[in-house]
């Protein structure tokens, strides 16, 4: 999929993110080189694991609303084949470039909803 990213697009950030706790330990500049300030409400989650699991990466919730994980809709998956289970979950590459896809085409949609509903 990375492949046909890059060639296709869209123009995306992609960030792996390992570890929060190797992320925080990291300095301020290098941290605001990876994402900034400004970037971190405009972002999604692709994660094999609970969506829970990444809180600190989430600040609101349309990045979760947004995120793909296997536990997008609150179910247990029925099991079978690796392949299998990797498309119930949506995690193969075809569901993950639908909701990239999704992501970026509702980019306006979503930073004008993040407006309208600052409380200040």
């Amino acid at each position: 999929l990375l492949p046909r990213l890059k060639k296709e697009g869209p123009n995306i950030k992609i960030i792996a993110a390992i570890s929060w706790e190797l992320f925080k330990r990291q300095s301020k500049k290098y941290r605001n080189s990876v994402i900034t300030d400004s970037e971190w409400n405009d972002t999604m989650i692709i994660t094999n694991g609970s969506i829970k699991l990444m809180r600190n990466w989430i600040v609101n919730t349309v990045v979760t609303k947004y995120s793909i994980s296997p536990d997008y809709d609150n179910q247990w998956r029925t099991g079978g084949s690796v392949n299998q289970i990797i498309k119930e979950s949506k995690l193969d590459s075809s569901s993950i470039l639908q909701g990239i896809m999704k992501f970026t085409s509702d980019r306006s949609k979503r930073l004008s909803y993040l407006r309208d509903n600052i409380i200040e």
